[in-house]
């Protein structure tokens, strides 16, 4: 487990001794800027306790683990080769775009082409005390809807209000991933990587 500061020990050890953990490992890949080569930058393995906010995490899991669906019909929503969503460097890290189609196509009367029905990332009520405050910390959209995820790069307590924490990234290789990440030169309009990063595959370790 990695600490940024001392203050922030007793979230993170919170974190830890939760009854429920579920972990995994996201591959990631960055390509350079004309998509010419790549460089794998490693993985990083992340946990999330359930007990912090179980209906945030509960999507979450399914998320990663390529099983979120929204019909028994639909294809699932997957985290892998999602992309950055954006970069505010030493604030947060946001990943979970997707890019693989989900849901399925329907037809509708007046078009003359199915139309794609995506997966749609359900809404929730959950809510805990934990706060933004170390480097390593996994939060998800605060009432739910949304795909995105975030890691801090540093502590950033105003992230509390529209996020909520629900895990950590586990060990220093992954803290260096992180960083890595959080150095990604990004375009003034919206913060996005100018390199193309993808989450390659995740791989669950825990059922």
């Amino acid at each position: 487990m990695v600490q940024s500061e001392a203050a922030s020990s007793t979230l993170l050890l919170n974190l830890t001794k939760m009854d429920q953990q579920d972990v995994a490992v996201a591959y990631v890949v960055v390509y350079n800027r004309v998509d010419v080569g790549q460089e794998r930058l490693g993985h990083y393995t992340i946990s999330w306790a359930t007990d912090a906010a179980p209906d945030s995490c509960d999507t979450f899991s399914q998320l990663a683990r390529g099983t979120l669906v929204s019909d028994p019909d639909d294809v699932p929503a997957t985290l892998e080769r999602s992309t950055a969503v954006r970069v505010l460097k030493g604030r947060e890290v946001q990943l979970g775009a997707l890019t693989v189609p989900n849901g399925q196509l329907r037809l509708v009367s007046g078009k003359t082409r199915p139309q794609r029905f995506s997966v749609v990332p359900p809404r929730n009520k959950d809510t805990n005390t934990l706060s933004h405050d170390a480097a390593g910390l996994l939060s998800v959209r605060r009432g739910g809807g949304s795909f995105s995820f975030l890691l801090t790069p540093d502590a950033n307590p105003a992230l509390d209000r529209e996020w909520i924490v629900i895990g950590q990234v586990l060990d220093n290789e992954s803290m260096q991933i992180l960083a890595r990440l959080n150095s990604l030169p990004t375009n003034n309009y919206d913060q996005t990587p100018l390199a193309k990063m993808k989450i390659e595959r995740v791989v669950p370790l825990s059922s």
